[in-house]
């Protein structure tokens, strides 16, 4: 498998996931829910274990259920974090280092 890609279980299929699609991960339970462009999956498996398998440096913890993929954060506020229209809470723990971050990539 690439470098870049991921072998998720989604239901009964078995999907090769590209981890630069992934826009954001948000947990539910015992799943996380994958969101991309074209399509959300659900894969059964903790945060931590999902991301100790993701080879990809991009993707960020903002959250205590969800995680970013840096790439596509167009904004950052007190609470939240934006990737688009579409907006994703901000964790206290994580709000300072990301708002530094988000300044210094600018």
């Amino acid at each position: 498998m690439k470098e870049n890609n991921m072998l998720i279980k989604n239901g009964s299929q078995y999907f090769r996931l590209l981890v630069d699609d992934i826009l954001y991960v948000q947990v539910a339970e015992k799943y996380c829910l994958l969101f991309t462009h074209e399509m959300n999956y659900t894969y059964r498996c903790s945060l931590t274990k999902l991301l100790a398998d993701m080879p990809f440096k991009n993707i960020v913890r903002a959250h205590r259920f969800f995680v970013v993929n840096w790439n596509y954060v167009t904004g950052i506020s007190n609470d939240e974090i934006y990737l688009g229209k579409r907006s994703i809470p901000l964790g206290p723990a994580y709000a300072k280092d990301l708002k530094l971050k988000y300044i210094h990539d600018l």
